[in-house]
This record gives structure tokens, C-alpha cells and sequence, in this order.
């Protein structure tokens, strides 16, 4: 109950210093579309993937740099003799405009993976790749589709690939409010799409135990249980933000959860989930900073086998 509890101060907190800063920073002129990579290294922000922009330079290098905690024993100043599991993560990503409205998009990441009092490893993560492309616009809404395919390239010996190739697809849209007058730009954005998890036999992340035997986030998932379908393990991906654009950046909201919506192993609150204020310095035609701290909702149920091994928060800073 105390983790539960602090989540949701944190998160009060958050959203009330987010969206009051949002409101001092109002003004008359608001930034082109940013097209910061996100995890994929598409347009985006954290979690979300954005509708490409009509405008945006030819190619972006990025560097984003994430680091996560996760403590099983759900709580400070708890001692259960339960190690905590630390991730670091350091990508390069590509980004390419292939015509007006496709980005094709490359992430490659180095990962460190630490046990307290334990193992620590440090090698390089899978390749992902991705797409994203804008369908139509209809009105001030943006429409498109997304895709991506992550690459069994990390070092297997120390636990830091799926083993196989995982997938993702996805449908997008973004809205704008308030394009002029003394009000910033705002873009409410939404993704739902799909993950296709498949190492059905061991799944990924989601045991205790050293990382180079079991692996760590991200990303997580169970095995398909003996007799199920192999879609039991994958997951519905969700995601909703909301942006404030100015003439220095942007500040924004965002929720996502990655439900295993079809799995009987996996228990409802254990889907991996994030609350993620974040600032962005910077506009679409130059250099661009971005920082952001994802507060995790994923809570254990002890009438499962699984255990969502996934950060209670996770911090990022991007350059591109």
C-alpha cells in the first residue's frame, strides 16, 4: 500500500507542476514540429509516436540516455533482502525523411544491466527499426500508421537480447488546439497498436534472477503457457499525450500502458504503464534537448507467477 500511495503523490505532483508551467510559459508564438527520435527513434516523445511532419529535416542523429530502478520489495526504507535491478541504457538513433510524410528510423542501444550485490553487464542491446508514415489530415487531425521490428543483435551471454525478432504495429493520430493568438500550440496525440512477442518458450525479463540468466526490462514478457496460442504473450499498446508548443520548445503529458491483454497469466494491474512529464528544448530545425521522468503504475499480484520486473521509474535525457 505505501508504493501505491507514493505513486500517486508523485504523480499529483507532477501533473499539477507540469501543467502550471505549461500555463506560465503561454505566449504569442509557438515551435515547429520537433521531430526528437523517440525509443524507436521515430518522431515522438517517450512512448508515443507522432504523425510525422509535413515539414522536418532530411536526417537527425540522436542520443538518448535512460536510466531505471526497480525495486521488488515495493517501498523506501523496506528490507526484505530482495536486490533491486538497475538499467542504463545509451542509444544512437537514426532518423531519415524518405519523402514528405515517411521517417524511416534506426535505435541502437548499449546496455548495462546491475543486481545489488550481484552480477552487472554491459554489452550491446537489439537493433530496432522502424517506420512511421502520415496516412492523411483531416482538418487539424494528422493520421497515420506506425511499424517497427526489433533485431535479435544483442549479446546473448549476457542476457541482453530476445533471442527473437518482436514486432510492432500501429495506428496514430495528432490534433491541433490553439494555433495562434497568445496561446501555446497544443497537440493531443493517441497511438494504439500491437506487439508481437515471440519467444513463446522462456518470454523475457520477467524472473528474478542474475541478468545474464533471465535478462531485464525492456522490454518484459511471459512465456505462452503450456497449450496457449502463441498471441497470449503479446500485448496492446497504448498511448495518449498532450504537448504545450512554444517558440523555446514544448512541455508535455503523457500516459501509456502495454496491456497483455490476452494473457490469463499475467494479472490486470501487472501490465507495464507510465505516467511521463517531460520538456523539450529546441524546434525542428536545429539542435533539440529533451528530459523526462516516467513514474511506473505496474503493481505485483502475488496470485500470479508473474512479476512485472519493470522500473518504478525511469528518467531520460535526448539530444538530436
Amino acid at each position: 500500500m505505501e508504493h501505491r500511495l507514493t505513486h500517486s503523490n508523485i504523480a499529483t505532483a507532477a501533473l499539477l507542476l507540469s501543467t502550471l508551467v505549461g500555463a506560465l510559459f503561454a505566449g504569442p508564438r509557438h515551435a515547429f514540429s520537433e521531430e526528437l527520435p523517440n525509443g524507436l527513434g521515430l518522431p515522438g516523445l517517450i512512448w508515443s509516436n507522432a504523425v510525422p511532419a509535413s515539414r522536418a529535416a532530411p536526417f537527425r542523429v540522436g542520443l538518448q540516455y535512460g536510466y531505471g530502478n526497480y525495486d521488488p520489495e515495493g517501498g523506501i526504507n523496506v528490507d526484505l533482502g530482495r536486490a533491486d535491478l538497475r538499467s542504463q541504457d545509451l542509444r544512437l538513433q537514426l532518423q531519415v525523411r524518405a519523402a514528405r510524410a515517411v521517417r524511416l528510423a534506426a535505435s541502437f542501444p548499449l546496455r548495462i544491466l546491475s543486481l545489488e550485490g550481484g552480477e552487472s553487464v554491459t554489452g550491446l542491446g537489439d537493433i530496432q527499426g522502424a517506420m512511421s508514415v502520415r496516412v492523411t489530415q483531416v482538418g487539424r487531425t494528422g493520421i497515420g500508421l506506425w511499424g517497427g521490428l526489433t533485431i535479435p543483435s544483442g549479446e546473448e551471454s549476457k542476457g541482453l537480447t530476445t533471442g527473437k525478432i518482436d514486432g510492432e504495429i500501429g495506428f496514430m493520430t495528432q490534433t491541433r488546439f490553439f494555433g495562434g493568438g497568445y496561446a501555446p500550440r497544443t497537440d493531443l496525440i493517441f497511438n494504439i497498436g500491437y506487439r508481437f512477442n515471440k519467444d513463446e518458450r522462456d518470454g523475457y525479463g520477467w524472473q528474478a534472477g542474475e541478468p545474464s540468466e533471465v535478462g531485464g526490462f525492456f522490454p518484459i514478457y511471459p512465456p505462452v503457457p503450456s497449450g496457449g496460442g502463441n498471441s497470449e504473450n503479446d500485448q496492446l499498446l497504448l498511448r495518449a499525450a498532450l504537448q504545450f508548443r512554444q517558440r523555446w520548445g514544448a512541455i508535455f503529458l503523457e500516459w501509456s500502458a502495454d496491456w497483455f491483454n490476452f494473457s490469463n497469466e499475467v494479472g490486470v494491474s501487472e501490465s507495464p504503464s507510465w505516467f511521463t512529464p517531460g520538456v523539450v528544448f529546441g524546434d525542428g530545425d536545429g539542435p533539440s534537448l529533451r528530459g523526462s521522468w516516467s513514474i511506473g503504475f505496474a503493481e505485483d499480484n502475488q496470485r500470479t507467477e508473474f512479476e512485472p520486473r519493470v522500473p518504478d521509474w525511469y528518467a531520460q535525457v535526448a539530444v538530436a
